[in-house]
């Protein structure tokens, strides 16, 4: 081994011994001692005074024993740290996943199982060591992926150790140990792992939301009869309400006969469970039609003055001539005037009509107009 060995303040120097000295009348020279050496020098300064002192140079005598070893496993993603002894200095390969290779205790940071060599010096010599760092992947899975409706409850599952954390966080719920989701949205959901050894792992899987079935109640429409047809559009299974005013509230096209004017909801379940809904609205309305002429010649058409009505229960028909006197009276709906007064039929001319009513909601009412009667 050589080092130089140094000396200060003088003009002259002699060192002791110095048969393993390059020169041994110099400040510094080099020394190559085989074994530890204590080197005495003699210095004269400027003003000749002379003083002496020492070094001593410490030789290694005993090749290094390189001595490596490691964390025994580190979880993907993170690091780890290996450690070696037996050296004066240290140089660790491969250097791309280390901090401070020429540490005795580097920090590591390998993506997968990696192989890493010392080498550990000294004055004597060089040796070599290895360890191995094993990384471990957390093998994590989530399940099913599948396609369900709209809101339908969803249980997760997952395998790989214990269950940190599902994301996203708000769309999942927790009863107990098990997890839940009700998606409306296609979502995909990440599920986050930590298994035996610490180390965590990640999954995923997708839940896809299946489309409405089809569904049409139909077009709004007026009720001039005792009850109506009305025709649902889809294929699955039917379910009418109000059920009171539908003659049969799970089939697809039913009779309705409402006393009012109601909307009506049609509830469609397809054979995936999925569901669907419609309205449909049914006027319903009392009405009265008055005619404005008539013609009582018996040739059979438009000959009697009749009230016409839908949804009538109670009825008063009153004839006035110009003059207010009362020509006719009929409190039956099914009955009109012929234009005939105490066996006459009376001349061409305008009458004046009234009538009161009460429908069949029990709302009453009062109509006054005219008719003409031509001969």
């Amino acid at each position: 081994m050589n080092t130089q060995i140094s000396a200060t303040g003088g003009i002259d120097y002699l060192w002791f011994p110095a048969a393993t000295l390059d020169n041994a009348n110099i400040a510094n020279p080099v020394a190559t001692p085989g074994v530890t050496t204590t080197y005495n020098v003699t210095i004269t300064d400027i003003n000749g005074c002379v003083w002496d002192t020492s070094m001593t140079v410490i030789t290694d005598s005993v090749p290094p024993i390189a001595n490596a070893w490691n964390d025994p496993i580190v979880c993907l993603g993170d690091s780890g740290q290996i450690f070696a002894s037996g050296g004066g200095s240290y140089f660790w390969t491969p250097t791309n996943t280390i901090i401070n290779p020429n540490s005795s205790s580097p920090i590591v940071f390998p993506s997968q199982n990696t192989q890493y060599t010392v080498e550990v010096a000294n004055a004597c010599g060089v040796d070599y060591d290895s360890v191995i760092v094993q990384v471990r992947f957390a093998v994590a899975d989530a399940w099913p992926d599948t396609m369900v409706c709209p809101n339908q409850e969803v249980q997760l599952f997952s395998s790989g150790g214990n269950v940190i954390s599902w994301n996203p966080v708000n769309a999942v719920y927790q009863i107990a140990n098990d997890y839940f989701t009700r998606p409306n949205i296609s979502t995909e959901y990440m599920v986050t792992i930590e298994d035996s050894a610490g180390c965590q792992g990640q999954a995923s899987l997708n839940i896809n939301i299946l489309p409405p079935p089809f569904l049409d109640a139909g077009e709004d429409q007026w009720l001039f009869e005792d009850s109506l047809l009305i025709n649902a559009a889809g294929v699955g299974n039917f379910a009418w309400s109000p059920s009171i005013f539908v003659s049969c509230d799970t089939c697809q096209n039913t009779s309705v006969f409402p006393n009012k004017t109601t909307t009506f909801t049609v509830m469609l379940t397809d054979s995936l469970g999925c569901t669907n809904s419609d309205q449909v609205t049914i006027f319903v309305t009392s009405e009265i039609w008055v005619p404005n002429a008539f013609t009582p010649n018996g040739d059979g058409t438009n000959d009697v003055f009749f009230v016409k009505t839908f949804r009538i229960k109670e009825l008063e028909l009153y004839i006035f001539d110009r003059w207010g006197e009362q020509l006719f009276y009929s409190d039956d709906l099914n009955i009109g005037w012929d234009g005939i007064y105490k066996g006459t039929l009376v001349k061409n001319d305008t009458y004046v009509w009234k009538v009161t009513y009460k429908d069949v909601l029990g709302r009453r009412g009062e109509l006054i107009g005219t008719v003409t009667l031509v001969r």
